[in-house]
């Protein structure tokens, strides 16, 4: 009998020792410039947080990160596949520690300026050379994606690239 307590009193010390974590973090992904938010639930209330990055094979605390919520404000490109995980603790008493979870951060739509080769004045039957869209964003007139467009009616003529993260539209040139 006193070997079943014992074998129950290592089960509940396990499992308050290694289970504190009752939610993972999920892996966040996002577009340049927004905020990622990693959460962690726990099953105690009086648990520590901290969030850690891995840079090369080691781990790095994270300065003021000490809460279930990790927030990543304004990403840019280079933290691209950054990996954070939390060590959690209970009055110090027992640590855990989360799956690794990944940052992906998606680009922002561009587009290069747009030039015309010519005036962008001339009679019926003339024409010129537009071209600088070399990130296969849709000409306003004609709704191609060629690097260069023949315009050679009047008109509004710019470039708008789309991608996950929301559109852009280049400069604009008028044809008359």
């Amino acid at each position: 009998m006193n070997r079943i307590i014992l074998l129950l009193i290592l089960l509940i010390a396990c499992f308050k020792s290694y289970c504190q974590i009752t939610t993972q973090p999920d892996s966040v992904t996002i577009c340049e410039n927004d905020t990622a938010v990693f959460t962690i639930t726990v099953a105690y209330s009086d648990s520590g947080f901290q969030w850690q990055q891995k840079i090369g094979a080691s781990w790095i605390n994270l300065v003021n990160d000490t809460t279930s919520n990790l927030l990543l404000s304004n990403v840019t490109l280079l933290q691209n596949g950054n990996k954070y995980r939390c060590i959690v603790d209970t009055n110090g008493n027992s640590v855990d520690t989360s799956i690794v979870v990944l940052l992906s951060v998606n680009p922002l739509p561009t587009v290069a300026v747009i030039n015309s080769s010519g005036p962008v004045i001339f009679c019926q039957g003339g024409s010129v050379t537009l071209s600088g869209n070399s990130n296969g964003g849709v000409w306003s007139v004609g709704g191609g994606t060629t690097t260069t467009l023949t315009a050679n009616s009047s008109g509004d003529y710019f470039v708008t690239a789309t991608n996950s993260c929301g559109s852009t539209t280049s400069n604009h040139i008028s044809i008359t």
